[in-house]
């Protein structure tokens, strides 16, 4: 959509001057086709920071929170954004459906795991659609750490620090075939979380959830 790549190109220069810093793995962002972005979420910042790093559309599944404003509405509107009612995770059943659609027409959809903005930059717990996502679609979850974004605008803050950069890695992909087969809580608490936690140097409080029934 047109509405997406005009905001792209007017913030994404200023998101890199004023916020960006190293960016270590771009290469493992595929070139084509669909994939499932999966990223630790600390700040009102982390889309725009996705958004300045990739060449390629990014859709993105925002908190319903967004919606609230007539302006952020039709903001998420025109740009195809996807909207989550985070008080009924697991009911979202149109997230799924346009979730399939995007990753059909070969786009990355970005989700951010917790749910939730980190209220104090560590990891929470996360929930199962960034996996089901991928299982359904058969394609790759790319893991992403954004590291030092709580520091710069975390949810208490009405404004952004300027100047104060980030550290973003695009870790190597969960390949679908080395998931297959295994549950959305095996992947989400065994392979994708713990890795994003080694990466933030935190320790993910939650793999024992892994042990979940479908």
């Amino acid at each position: 959509m047109i509405y997406y790549w005009f905001l792209k190109y007017l913030l994404s220069p200023i998101v890199r001057v004023l916020w960006v810093g190293k960016v270590e793995g771009k290469g493992n962002l595929p070139r084509r086709g669909g994939a499932v972005l999966a990223s630790n979420h600390q700040s009102y910042l982390d889309p725009p920071l996705l958004m300045a790093i990739s060449s390629r559309r990014i859709y993105f599944a925002v908190g319903d929170f967004v919606y609230r404003s007539k302006a952020g509405a039709w903001l998420m509107d025109k740009t195809g954004q996807i909207r989550v009612d985070r008080k009924k995770p697991g009911q979202n059943t149109h997230v799924y459906d346009q979730a399939r659609k995007i990753i059909a027409r070969g786009h990355l959809l970005s989700l951010f795991p917790e749910g939730w903005m980190s209220k104090d930059g560590q990891l929470q717990k996360a929930y199962k659609g960034a996996a089901r996502i991928a299982l359904d679609n058969q394609v790759d979850i790319i893991p992403i750490v954004i590291a030092g974004s709580y520091d710069i605008f975390p949810a208490h803050m009405k404004t952004p620090k300027f100047f104060k950069k980030c550290r973003i890695v695009i870790l190597p992909p969960i390949r679908y075939d080395d998931f297959r087969g295994l549950t959305p809580a095996v992947i989400v608490h065994e392979m994708l979380m713990p890795r994003i936690a080694a990466e933030l140097g935190q320790e993910y409080a939650h793999r024992h959830l892994a042990e979940e029934t479908e």
